[in-house]
């Protein structure tokens, strides 16, 4: 009765184990290469490939000699292999980036997570192995097995996600797992007289030396001179990061906003190029922001007399941004919420509406639908204003055109302003909708020239909206698809820009000296 229950045991904590280990590797590699499609494909191969090569393993394990020892000494290696995770993560993915992204990747989740993955479907079939040779009622048996590790499986992502990843953060989270299977491998061993005191002793020291040391090296790389703040967050790995007289904000790897800490006025060509919106207005009115980032987009509005409304699905970055980017509530309305769901739910109707975080959040893709339009149709008022920020790979590329020709269905008018040069480069495009003309007269832009002397500041900002209101075109989108929920690839079409923002913020961060 005893073995039965232990092996009913162990088969839940391998369940918990598996999800949990899946969400640290995510959560280790999405900061340095972003949360993507391709990222979370990666890990699902390794874990299946991994998972399949132990169950072979074990099975000829289990054939040979089906001992339950073999199971605390396989949990104890387990335990140290995920304790090294922190430990090994950088300096494997200094050595093979060189291959690229999608190569480090792969070649990187495998070295991480495919010996422990494997060692656990090796346990997993072990335990099937032990309680078929103990049971008369075989079905019965495999039957809670298999429901106790499916179980436990629901129990370690809900654990994993909103315990141990906010309170602990990645590199502790793993550890602690970590600790928590060699302490179940040993103290079997302890009671059994299968290990010695000594040999146990010694194990513990080593396991804790290892934990210990990676412990502190976690420690240190989150308390460099320039990384000013990290934390975990249930959706994110938030990072603030100051740069001489820059403050950025990233968020799973992606650059959300970079402001002066000084007079925290906003870096980024988007946000300045956003207000000459307002111009499109007769007066200010009530608008709408999708994508909080650090909050400067609502800032300028309010300051000009809007009254905003903020939605961010992420509670982690609303603290972030009033903590770090002087977001006030006097700033915006906030609503901690998924966009779209915020449209399906409200009654207000709106003057202009601004979705910020198109590329950086993997939920931004359900915003640019034909279905989401006519969503955003009915929360803007006859006049109203859509502006769509997107990171994209040239000014005519197909994001752009597909993105076009969808809020073409929906709005009569519909304009891209560029914001880089060259226009085959990377960079971002405001695409405006409305079913109106957006004119206003030029000469409020500013002449650049007035500032040269004054301001760089106000020099630069009249440099970004002339440049982007003179060089606004009309996308061709002819033979271009609508993008609907049913057929939605823009996320893979995201996700292959974001490899380009990836790199570039590699490169940036290596030239500054700065390390991931």
């Amino acid at each position: 009765m005893a073995k039965n229950n232990y092996t009913y045991f162990i088969m839940a904590i391998s369940g918990v184990v598996i999800p949990a280990l899946e969400i640290v590797g995510i959560r280790s590699l999405g900061p340095y290469y972003g949360i993507s499609l391709y990222l979370g494909a990666v890990l699902v191969t390794i874990t299946l490939a991994a998972l399949s090569t132990g169950y072979l393993i074990g099975g000829r394990w289990a054939d040979k000699n089906p001992q339950m020892e073999i199971i605390s000494y396989s949990l104890i290696i387990v335990g140290i292999l995920i304790i090294l995770i922190p430990l090994l993560r950088n300096p494997i993915l200094y050595v093979i980036e060189p291959l690229g992204i999608q190569l480090t990747l792969f070649i990187g989740a495998s070295l991480l997570l495919f010996p422990s993955f494997m060692l656990i479907g090796a346990i997993e079939l072990f335990v099937i192995k032990v309680v078929i040779n103990n049971s008369p009622s075989i079905g019965k048996s495999i039957g809670g097995l298999l429901a106790t590790l499916t179980l436990a499986s629901i129990i370690g992502v809900l654990v994993t996600l909103f315990l141990l990843i906010p309170y602990l953060g990645i590199e502790k989270s793993a550890i602690s797992l970590g600790l928590l299977l060699c302490a179940i491998g040993i103290i079997p061993l302890l009671f059994k007289k299968v290990l010695s005191m000594k040999l146990s002793i010694l194990i513990l020291l080593i396991v804790s030396s290892v934990a210990g040391l990676t412990w502190h090296s976690t420690i240190n790389a989150e308390t460099p001179d320039k990384l000013v703040f990290k934390m975990q967050s249930p959706d994110s790995e938030i990072s603030i990061v100051d740069q001489d007289i820059q403050r950025m904000l990233i968020v799973n790897g992606n650059l959300q906003a970079t402001i002066n800490k000084e007079t925290l006025d906003s870096m980024h060509p988007h946000v300045v190029v956003m207000n000459t919106i307002q111009y499109c207005f007769r007066r200010p009115g009530k608008g709408l922001l999708i994508g909080l980032g650090a909050g400067s987009i609502s800032k300028n509005f309010t300051a000009a007399g809007w009254r905003m409304d903020a939605v961010e699905r992420d509670p982690g970055i609303v603290k972030v941004a009033q903590r770090y980017f002087d977001v006030q509530p006097g700033d915006c309305r906030m609503h901690v919420v998924n966009g779209r769901e915020f449209l399906m739910n409200t009654n207000d109707k709106y003057n202009l509406i601004v979705i910020n975080d198109l590329g950086c959040s993997p939920f931004a893709s359900q915003l640019i639908t034909s279905e989401a339009c006519d969503l955003i149709s009915a929360r803007l008022d006859s006049n109203g204003v859509l502006a769509i920020n997107v990171l994209t790979n040239g000014w005519h590329s197909k994001i752009v055109r597909h993105m076009a020709a969808t809020l073409g269905r929906h709005f009569t008018n519909v304009k891209a302003l560029p914001l880089h040069e060259p226009p085959t480069i990377l960079g971002n495009v405001i695409l405006l909708a409305a079913n109106r003309e957006l004119t206003f007269p030029e000469e409020w832009l500013g002449n650049p020239k007035d500032y040269v002397d004054i301001d760089p500041y106000e020099h630069w900002v009249a440099l970004q909206q002339n440049h982007a209101w003179d060089n606004q075109f009309m996308p061709d989108t002819s033979e271009v698809a609508v993008i609907a929920d049913d057929l939605n690839r823009s996320d893979i079409w995201l996700e292959s820009i974001n490899y380009q923002a990836w790199d570039k913020l590699h490169a940036y961060f290596t030239e500054k000296g700065l390390s991931w």
